[in-house]
């Protein structure tokens, strides 16, 4: 069998795979006041989604930085419904905090979208595991 077409990908839209419940918990964004005094932004700080949850493949692992290769990595694909109440995404490439996904008890930080299958209805999300959890 190869490898996933575009009438599979259009499938996967359309299937239940989308099912496992996913946490998504905002990373605080706001900006300085005149005073010099943080002001956080107010986002939903926990917003349930819905996404099919595969481990990251080693070509996927490769877009990552060198000291997270070797980490656990996810792949969250996310349905473009979701996608659209959860964007934008606060990534670990950019920002020193990231947004995380929780998935049955573990957080995973947010490191970049590198998945636009926004015309098949998901996108991709690539996660690393946040330090100093067992699961």
């Amino acid at each position: 069998m190869g490898l996933l077409g575009i009438n599979s990908a259009r499938s996967i839209c359309n299937s239940k795979l989308f099912s496992e419940t996913v946490i998504l918990e905002r990373a605080p964004h706001g900006d300085y006041n005149d005073d010099g005094v943080w002001t956080p932004d107010n986002p939903a700080p926990y917003v349930p989604i819905k996404a099919s949850v595969q481990p990251a493949t080693g070509r996927q692992r490769e877009t990552l930085p060198e000291a997270y290769r070797l980490s656990d990595a996810m792949m969250f694909y996310v349905a473009t419904t979701d996608w659209d109440m959860i964007k934008p995404l606060r990534l670990g490439l950019s920002s020193s905090d990231p947004d995380t996904l929780n998935h049955k008890g573990i957080d995973w930080k947010v490191y970049s979208v590198p998945e636009d299958f926004s015309s098949h209805g998901h996108m991709g999300i690539l996660a690393t595991r946040a330090g100093g959890q067992d699961g």
